[in-house]
């Protein structure tokens, strides 16, 4: 029998039924772990249409699986399998599964199928063909070009003000909001105003701000269980960076060399492209308003102009999508930013942010930089600036991960006890690399028992002051 190609099957569907269960678990047994985890993130942050065919494929068959068995050692396989909660599950049935049937070469291999094309008549055999060829096309130049925006004309195209594939890193130092504000925004429920402490531990005056985001306008394609995800925030603060560079039009690409500490020149992987332009569209469909009036009281240099009520509002990020696809295929594709990222100027007013060296961020070379450690790295430099104003200067594994919606480590199985160690194991490597940059002076590992459960980090003598 002819192997299937995504050609041969455009139009022919396939519908997952009790039958399959035992072919679905025993293909999920099988995953390699470095799979199950590369599925899992693609599940927890929303991007599984930036997975290959075959990836993407199968997530679909797994969501079909979820939507249809009601036994719960079915939903707890899915579970454990890509180190997911509740909210993930429900994420897949609702929102992944397809409404009406599945029509991919992978599927048919999955579930223990063979594939026999129909027979087509002979009349109007190539004339058929030629028509799903063209509507094939069609579709596919459809999902390759994003709507413009309404007041974004074709015919004048908007002009480039910088060469986006030469821009990235231009200064040696670099901000990272370290608000309350900043450090809440991914626990925060859409619609919903939640109140923050933002004054010091032990103050006589209890200070607080209150925080609603509003995702009422998000594309579907990008809504999530959780409205902003730890790497939400990381590309917010790097998109404040570049326009305090000057930059106003940055690509993805730049994002994620600043995010990093890369050169200009380095190249980025089309995939992480597509996950941080992921990010800067749901920021930029995001409202946000933070009414911060007793903290803007107590900045206040006039005192005698006492402030009523003080109130910021906007998109997290002010920004404008330009996608233009030239005769050559070439395309070039950006943001028009407006004004600095809403919760990163927020910080930098009421002078809540951090300057740190931009060679802290670029650990390449000691150790891969996957989402779960460029997001760990940015939480243990917050941290050691929270160390800096606090005696206590503890880092707690669990809680890291738990911030940073890394779930794998927190599973209570074999795997997510080996995926745990392995990320400490990276975290280390990384704190090592800050000391030899002279950022910490050390670090001691705390231990419950046999259990590793953080590190107490010791930072450098400061500085004598000139006499």
């Amino acid at each position: 029998m002819t192997e299937p190609t995504e050609k041969t099957i455009p139009s022919i569907k396939i519908t997952i039924s009790p039958e399959d269960f035992e072919d679905i678990s025993k293909a999920m047994k099988s995953l390699p772990e470095t799979k199950r985890e590369e599925l899992g993130r693609a599940i927890r942050e929303g991007e599984i249409e930036y997975l290959d065919t075959p990836d993407s494929d199968f997530i679909k068959i797994v969501a079909s699986f979820a939507k249809l068995t009601d036994k719960q050692r079915d939903k707890k396989l899915i579970r454990d399998t890509f180190f997911l909660d509740n909210i993930d599950l429900n994420y897949l049935v609702s929102e992944v599964a397809p409404k009406d049937g599945i029509n991919t070469v992978t599927s048919f291999k999955i579930i223990g199928r063979e594939y026999e094309p129909p027979e087509p008549s002979q009349e109007g055999t190539q004339e058929q063909t030629q028509g799903n060829t063209a509507e094939a096309q069609r579709q596919t130049t459809k999902d390759e070009q994003p709507e413009l925006f309404p007041d974004l004309k074709p015919d004048t195209p908007p002009t480039f003000a910088v060469d986006y594939n030469e821009t990235g890193i231009h200064r040696d130092k670099a901000y990272i909001a370290t608000s309350k504000a900043a450090q809440v925004i991914t626990r925060i429920i859409n619609r919903e105003t939640t109140p923050i402490l933002v004054s010091r531990s032990g103050a006589k005056k209890r200070m607080e701000i209150t925080v609603t985001i509003d995702q009422g306008n998000l594309p579907e394609e990008i809504t999530l269980a959780r409205p902003i995800s730890y790497k939400d925030r990381i590309v917010e603060d790097a998109i404040g960076n570049l326009f305090d560079q000057g930059f106003s039009q940055i690509t993805p690409a730049m994002v994620y060399r600043q995010i990093n500490g890369l050169s200009d020149t380095r190249a980025v992987n089309p995939a992480a492209e597509r996950k941080i332009d992921n990010c800067i569209r749901r920021l930029a469909s995001t409202w946000v308003q933070i009414d911060y009036t007793e903290q803007l009281r107590a900045i206040a240099k006039n005192k005698d102009k006492m402030i009523e009520k003080g109130i910021v509002q906007g998109q997290i990020v002010s920004a404008k999508n330009v996608y233009l696809k030239f005769a050559d295929g070439t395309v070039k594709s950006g943001w028009k930013v407006d004004s600095s990222p809403m919760i990163y100027a927020y910080s930098k007013h009421v002078k809540q942010i951090a300057t740190i060296p931009t060679a802290l961020l670029n650990t390449s070379t000691v150790v891969k930089s996957t989402d779960e450690i460029t997001a760990a790295r940015y939480y243990i430099l917050t941290q050691i600036e929270r160390i800096k104003g606090s005696g206590n200067k503890r880092i707690l594994f669990d809680t890291m991960f738990e911030t940073i919606g890394d779930n794998a480590p927190l599973e209570k199985t074999a795997n997510g006890y080996i995926i745990r160690s392995r990320r400490i194991a990276a975290i280390r490597t990384i704190l090592d690399y800050f000391k030899e940059q002279g950022h910490i002076k050390g670090y001691a590992i705390v231990k419950l028992a046999s259990k590793i459960e953080g590190v107490d980090i010791e930072l450098p003598e400061p500085p004598e002051k000139e006499k």
